[in-house]
């Protein structure tokens, strides 16, 4: 629906008199109506006022699917420039979008209508489908974002998805359930048999916290041997090259004794002169091939990939990350911020104060918590 408010009233003259004349838009039609009084035109706009209220407002653009169609081409505007965000958020939302909320609401709906008992009901409905509290208040980010450029474009008065407006998402999200140090050596033992990649992957995974996306980002100019240092500065996918997800990801992380063995090993077999951890064709490594690979080194070791069978995803690289984390905090106290850093999280998130010191930096680079670590993994039986 297209409406626009009427115009000031207008003298003008007509056939020898004067006459009052308004112009307006309604239903995306222009229309006029005129009147010899001024009061009785007066009271003709305060009624079409009255007629666009009731039809949605005065909006442009107002059909759900167009906001959505117009709403996605305005984030895509700001992929990789400076301040802006990175393809993996427009992804995201673009697949918020389609999976979840293009599902609730019609094609046709008038947004201006969508107020916060819709809202709730809708996020009513994510609850009944089963998704987690992380993934409502996820889809719920993206549908915000979209009712406030639909409120800067003048197409909405409010935003029903304020978090004063709808109703507050509860439910935390699932802690991720990380191998122990008994089944990481398993895996291993298990991958040394097979496959040099996997053996090499899994000891990397284990000693350096990297994400999956950072691993399959990694190449051997990252990898300092004669330092003894791995820089991690990208991350992989889908055959694109991408900043880290934040700028704390990127970070220098010690290669310890048992890893750059590991390494330097899989380097003279490597497929790739590029690429530490390649798919089959040479290009950077497949996250959906890795999850198989371990899936099946599960299997065969004893480990469970699923430590709840009712859990939809097993356990992939983020439990060696997760191990990582928990071993260097719990079992080798090392301090948090220093933790933080080798995670590649902020130092302080809640705070204005992010950023780590020299000291900082100095303290988690230091390689001897890694030494530790890999022998507490090699003498785990």
């Amino acid at each position: 629906m297209d409406n626009r408010e009427p115009s000031k009233p207008k003298l003008v003259a007509y056939q020898n008199k004067k006459i009052y004349v308004i112009y307006y838009k309604l239903n995306g039609k222009e229309e006029r109506s005129y009147s010899v009084s001024k009061d009785k035109i007066e009271a003709k706009v305060k009624e079409i006022k009255n007629m666009i209220d009731e039809n949605g407002g005065v909006q442009s653009t107002t059909y759900f699917a167009n906001c959505v169609k117009l709403f996605l081409i305005y984030r895509a505007t700001f992929i990789n420039i400076q301040d802006g965000i990175s393809r993996r958020h427009y992804e995201n939302d673009e697949r918020h979008i389609r999976l979840h909320i293009s599902e609730f609401f019609e094609e046709r709906t008038n947004i201006s209508t969508i107020n916060a008992g819709r809202i709730n009901f809708f996020i009513d409905h994510m609850k009944k489908k089963g998704l987690s509290g992380k993934t409502r208040r996820a889809v719920l980010s993206t549908l915000n974002l979209m009712f406030k450029y639909a409120i800067g474009m003048g197409w909405v008065q409010f935003n029903p998805v304020s978090r004063t407006e709808r109703d507050i998402i509860r439910g935390s999200s699932k802690d991720r359930v990380d191998y122990t140090l008994e089944e990481i050596n398993k895996l291993l033992a298990a991958a040394q048999e097979d496959s040099p990649l996997y053996f090499s992957l899994f000891w990397c995974s284990a000693l350096t916290g990297m994400a999956a996306n950072e691993l399959t980002g990694l190449q051997w100019q990252d990898i300092d041997f004669y330092k003894m240092k791995i820089t991690v500065k990208r991350t992989a996918w889908r055959g694109e090259l991408r900043p880290t997800k934040t700028q704390f990801r990127e970070r220098i992380i010690p290669l310890c004794t048992k890893l750059h063995e590991v390494l330097k090993d899989w380097q003279l077999k490597c497929n790739s002169n590029v690429f530490v951890f390649p798919s089959a064709t040479g290009r950077h490594g497949d996250q959906d091939a890795w999850r198989k690979q371990i899936k099946h080194y599960c299997k065969v070791s004893g480990v469970l990939y699923k430590v709840n069978p009712e859990d939809r995803d097993g356990r992939g690289l983020g439990a060696f990350r997760k191990a990582f984390s928990t071993t260097m905090e719990e079992r080798m106290q090392v301090p948090a911020i220093t933790n933080k850093y080798r995670m590649g999280h902020s130092k302080r998130s809640n705070t204005a104060r992010h950023h780590y010191t020299f000291a900082d930096k100095d303290r988690a680079q230091a390689p001897d918590d890694y030494e530790k670590m890999a022998d507490m993994i090699t003498q785990s039986k």
